[in-house]
């Protein structure tokens, strides 16, 4: 999906941001997503503020509406 500026956001996404952000989604912790997906509380840290650059957000709750907008959230969440 584009964002307002043409960007597709989908695509700037890696697939570790990906999954990092449906479990942001799910209301997770850093820690608990340090687990899932086998890194670092501190990498964890760096993608959501990676994610958060991507989706000019600046909280998790902007990051969750964010996705929402532009589609980037299963249908089931």
């Amino acid at each position: 999906m584009y964002d307002d500026g043409g960007f597709d956001v989908s695509r700037a996404l890696t697939e570790r941001q990906h999954q990092i952000l449906l479990l942001i989604c799910e209301g997770a912790t850093d820690r608990q997503i340090a687990g899932r997906v086998a890194a670092s509380e501190r990498t964890v840290q760096r993608e959501i503020a990676e994610i958060r650059t991507i989706l000019d957000a600046s909280s998790r709750t902007q990051i969750v509406a964010a996705a929402a907008r532009n589609g980037l959230l299963p249908a089931n969440h």
